[in-house]
């Protein structure tokens, strides 16, 4: 099932190009990466995806977005690991029990928000428990909650992909034009690039263990926000928390920030910096 459903993928992307709305359809790497928020001495534990998931996003090589507008609706977007780590912590069950750390450090997740149509208030799809078998299927999860659950994995994104199939080959040419307009202007529908800390895509596949064992950790309390830098192979800050308006993930050993300092802004100066904060 796992092939057919990523044929039907090729078959949407390939379709979207064809009438001009390549933007609309594409794969983002699972590298890729977000800031945790979670305190890193915690470890987090995810409930394990359907194996029909997990072939879907290796035949594909990525993570499927689909949005033909800004915040489309009608659409999706595939979290990375790293966003689903972030945002499924803050994901409780349907009785309102949310995932808290044990005696032992864990938070355990048991339902993981793997795909979004608003990220902000956590508006999608997770994988949860089966109420009847236990088993791990997709839940439809509204105002930051499952609330109904949605079936197997596989069933459910086949009728997604159906979905979009017919929306774009049964538009309009004045409907395509819109949404051609639309992507022109905004092909990150549901803002999971925007919210990552990646600045170029490109980096993702030069990134060594070493990098990706150095995780930035972020308080969004404060303005501007203060990030830290945790080596998950060492369990230490490499370097404690401090105000930066922004970061990126190290590559090759080196990072991007804006520190937090007399005239810097959001906007920049971008510093390189390396593991231990020294600028390069």
């Amino acid at each position: 099932m796992a092939q057919g459903i990523a044929a039907k993928w090729q078959a949407l992307v390939d379709l979207a190009a064809t009438k001009g709305l390549e933007r609309g359809a594409y794969t983002v790497p699972r590298g890729l990466q977000w800031a945790r928020k979670a305190s890193p001495q915690h470890e987090i534990q995810l409930r394990p995806p359907p194996a029909s998931y997990v072939a879907l996003l290796e035949a594909i090589g990525g993570c499927p977005v689909f949005g033909l507008c800004y915040y489309d609706r009608d659409g999706w977007s595939f979290l990375s690991p790293s966003a689903q780590e972030v945002l499924s912590t803050d994901l409780p069950t349907p009785d309102d029990v949310w995932p808290e750390a044990d005696d032992a450090g864990v938070i355990r997740c048991p339902f993981v928000f793997f795909a979004g149509v608003e990220l902000s208030d956590i508006e999608g799809w997770a994988f949860g428990p089966d109420p009847a078998r236990g088993d791990t299927i997709v839940w439809e999860v509204e105002g930051g909650m499952p609330r109904t659950p949605a079936g197997p994995f596989e069933a459910w994104f086949d009728q997604r992909l159906d979905e979009a199939l017919d929306r774009i080959g049964s538009a309009g040419e004045a409907e395509l034009s819109g949404w051609r307009e639309a992507l022109a202007k905004e092909d990150d529908p549901h803002r999971l690039i925007d919210y990552s800390i990646e600045r170029r895509l490109g980096d993702i596949d030069q990134r060594t263990d070493v990098d990706r064992a150095l995780v930035w950790v972020v308080d969004p309390s404060t303005r501007p926000y203060c990030y830290g830098l945790w080596d998950t192979q060492q369990s230490r800050w490499r370097i404690e928390p401090r105000p930066m308006y922004r970061v990126s993930p190290f590559t090759r050993g080196v990072a991007e920030v804006i520190f937090g300092e007399e005239g810097s802004s959001y906007g920049g100066p971008w510093v390189r910096i390396d593991p231990q904060g020294t600028r390069q």
